[in-house]
Parts: C-alpha cells; structure tokens; sequence
C-alpha cells in the first residue's frame, strides 16, 4: 500500500491530535492511543477501498454471517428489551444491520423497520426475510428525512465508521425529538486485554488477534464515546453492560465459557460508573435527542 493511500486523522471520540503510539506491527499503519480521552483509533489507516472490500467479504451472506447471526442472538434479544423500555413502537432504524436478525426481537405490528447495511447480498437477504426497507450502503450516502426515527441502533459496528462525528450529527439530525440513540461497543480494558498479550495466546495461541491495516479503525473508550454523544447534541440516559458473544461460540470450551458467564455476572452487579464499563465484555451506551 502507498503512502498516499495511507489517512492520518485526529481522534475520532474528541478531535484531539495527542496521543502515543500503541501498536507498531511492521506496516505503514499503526494503533495509536488518545492521551486525552483514551481511545484507540488507527493513525495512519488503510484507505476506505481497502477497508471497504473486507467489509464486504466478511459481512456477506453465507456460512459465516450465518454463523455470526447465531452467536449474536442471545447479546441482541437482551438489547431490544433494554431499548423496549425507552421506546416500545415506532420506527427503527438498524444502522450496520448485518442479516437482519435485530428485527426479529420487536413485534411486527408496534414497528416499522429500516435498515442500513454494506453488504449488497445481505441486504438482499433481509428484504427476503423481514417486511423492512434496506438501504445498501453507508449513512451518508442516504438522504433521510429529518426527525424521522423513533430509535436508531448501531451494535456492534461504530469501530468501522471512518468519521464517527459526522454520522452521529446526521443520526441526531433524523431522530425525532425525545428519540433515542443507542449504541454497542466491546469494552476497550476488556477488549485489549483479551486481543494481544498473555490471555490471547492462551485462548487463541497467538499474541495478537490486532492488525493495524484492518477495518478496525477505533475503539471508543466509554470517556471518549460519551464526549462523542454529548458534542454532537445527545444526552446519555444510560449506559448497562451486555454479556459477550464468545460464550456462545461452540469451539469454546466449557471452562472458557463459564469464567465468561462468572466474569460478566461479576462486573455487572459490582459495576455502576460510565468508565468502569471500560472492563465489560460489552456495553450498550444510550443517548437521546432532547
């Protein structure tokens, strides 16, 4: 990859151009850590068409979004009851919506579905299965009304969006006022902890799971994700742990998915700062538009 391929941004959380390198691993790309609000984000990073081309393959029907779908049904059922308490009908808006599987913990009759997702054929493949209007593609390339939404979710999917403010102005823009925003992010202790060093050979016989020329271009710490929210124009209602979906994975072993059930049950009845999520497997962060 050239240089002139290559994208060096400011934080993606707070704008701010300070931080330190995190991770070197022998390409032009890097990881670099915010010293202000301590996101990790990729700086330089690999261009959008390289980005874009993976995000294709990895997320297109077949047996791996399959796959992916089930490991994930069990984190998004418990999602969609904690969103059915803020807002139980209206318009839903799944932002990175994958095969669709997110519709299918809200009743058909209270909701009107609407989608956003990169990949053509699982777009398709959710305009078989759910009465939903799909746009392929990104956020910005739609033109949504404004205040249109009664709840927009991004789960799962805010470490791939090249410019993270811009999408959260437009999602403010097309939420109706008194709509919620709510938004799903690995915790970025956990996820560290678990993606490189002694816990990743462990589990997974390597040292790092990380690539720095990836489409994953930034881990929000929670500081980072509320400034986020809050310079954009939301105020964050709350912010509640989510079990991780590696419990469900069938190569896991019993051990590994117990000391997960162990782990998550601890951290949410001793949790109950907005940083201290920095250590959940997941965590749903939820904003609304006043």
């Amino acid at each position: 990859m050239s240089n002139s391929e290559l994208e060096i941004v400011n934080c993606p959380a707070c704008d701010s151009s300070d931080y330190s390198v995190w991770m070197l691993d022998g390409k032009d790309t890097r990881y670099v850590k915010c010293k202000s609000c301590g996101t990790i984000y990729a700086s330089p990073r690999a261009s959008w068409s390289s980005r874009y081309n993976w995000l294709d393959q990895e997320f297109a029907y077949g047996d791996n979004a399959i796959e992916n779908a089930l490991i994930r049904q069990e984190g998004l059922s418990y999602e969609a009851e904690i969103i059915k308490r803020y807002s139980n009908s209206g318009k839903l808006l799944d932002i990175g919506c994958d095969l669709g599987d997110f519709f299918s913990c809200f009743n058909q009759s209270e909701w009107k579905f609407f989608g956003i997702e990169v990949s053509p054929s699982a777009a398709e493949y959710i305009r078989q299965h759910y009465p939903a209007e799909i746009f392929t593609g990104l956020l910005n390339q739609t033109s949504l009304k404004d205040n249109n939404f009664d709840v927009v979710t991004m789960l799962d999917t805010l470490f791939y969006v090249d410019y993270p403010k811009a999408d959260f102005k437009e999602i403010f823009r097309i939420l109706k006022p008194g709509g919620y925003f709510a938004v799903e992010m690995p915790g970025l202790n956990y996820q560290m902890l678990r993606s490189r060093g002694l816990l990743c050979w462990l589990i997974d016989r390597q040292w790092t799971r990380l690539c720095t020329d990836s489409s994953y271009i930034c881990w929000f710490s929670p500081k980072g994700l509320k400034k986020l929210f809050t310079t954009t124009g939301f105020v964050v209602d709350q912010t509640i742990s989510i079990p991780s979906p590696s419990v469900s994975r069938s190569n896991r072993s019993n051990i590994y998915k117990l000391a997960s059930k162990i782990y998550y049950n601890q951290f949410k009845s001793s949790s109950k700062h907005v940083n201290a999520n920095s250590w959940a497997p997941r965590y749903l962060m939820i904003g609304r538009k006043p």
